[in-house]
């Protein structure tokens, strides 16, 4: 699901991921892989950070895990 909002200038964007009936192993992994993916990133992200360095390190978790194509 993906959720935004636009208020006096201001921009949200909020998604989702939820699943329905059954989740198959692979399904399982590529999802915490991309939780642990984002995680990774955020923790970059700093007054002065540049966003290539969270992109790096998301980049490197999803390659990591063998999903880099």
């Amino acid at each position: 699901m993906d959720f935004g909002a636009e208020m006096d200038g201001y921009h949200s964007d909020m998604t989702r991921t939820v699943a329905v009936g059954y989740v198959s192993d692979e399904m399982a992994v590529v999802y915490d892989t991309v939780l642990r993916a984002q995680a990774s990133a955020l923790e970059t992200l700093k007054p002065g950070a540049e966003c290539a360095a969270a992109d790096a390190a998301a980049r490197a978790i999803i390659s990591g895990a063998g999903f880099g194509e």
